[in-house]
């Protein structure tokens, strides 16, 4: 998947891990979502076709930040990046409140 799409809305946890508090992160704008499989092998001696199989989905997404100082999501991620903490996002290919919207929950550093 290169693109979650223009609809993709990027969400940052301002509560807890096991009780979650969404908050829209709105100062990012084209957020794309990049990912790549490692994979393994999975050979046997049914065939002589080499075979493998999809191990480890690597993830890293991209954006534009908006300089907003007294945004809390601006702060937010400006404070990770300094200070190398983990943010827990949920990217999502639309509004959270949408049936049938995919995407990921993750914990990230920004680099």
């Amino acid at each position: 998947m290169a693109k979650i799409g223009i609809k993709c809305v990027l969400y940052r946890n301002t509560g807890t891990n096991g009780s979650p508090s969404w908050s829209a992160v709105t100062v990012i704008a084209d957020l794309t979502a990049n990912t790549t499989w490692d994979k393994g092998p999975a050979d046997s001696r049914s065939s002589r076709i080499k075979k493998s199989v999809k191990t480890m989905l690597g993830l890293t997404f991209s954006g534009t930040m908006k300089k907003t100082p007294d945004d809390a999501n601006y702060e937010a991620f400006m404070n990770a990046i300094i200070a190398d903490s983990v943010l827990d996002l949920l990217i999502l290919d639309g509004p959270s409140t949408t049936n049938g919207v995919r995407g990921w929950r993750i914990d990230v550093q920004i680099f």
